[in-house]
């Protein structure tokens, strides 16, 4: 942090109330407590995303409703 950071810190806790600052530490600290991610669980949440991805139909059903007749619909005509 740089000293212009600093001092812009602490011109506001100079303007924060007693209960302000209590908060303020309270969030830090509670801050501090939340643990860092674990990469192997990470990898099995995207694993598990990646295999719901792939489930999900990759063509428009055959009612001849397409994509740009949705979009149409729901925005109106671009001009």
């Amino acid at each position: 942090m740089s000293l212009a950071e600093w001092e812009t810190l602490e011109r506001a806790l100079d303007r924060m109330t007693p209960a302000e600052k209590l908060e303020l530490i309270e969030r830090t600290a509670r801050s501090l407590r939340v643990a860092p991610p674990d990469p192997a669980r990470q990898r099995q949440s995207l694993r598990a995303l990646q295999i719901k991805l792939a489930a999900l139909p990759v063509a428009n059903p055959a009612d001849g409703f397409s994509a740009r007749d949705h979009d149409r619909l729901l925005y109106g005509e671009r001009q």
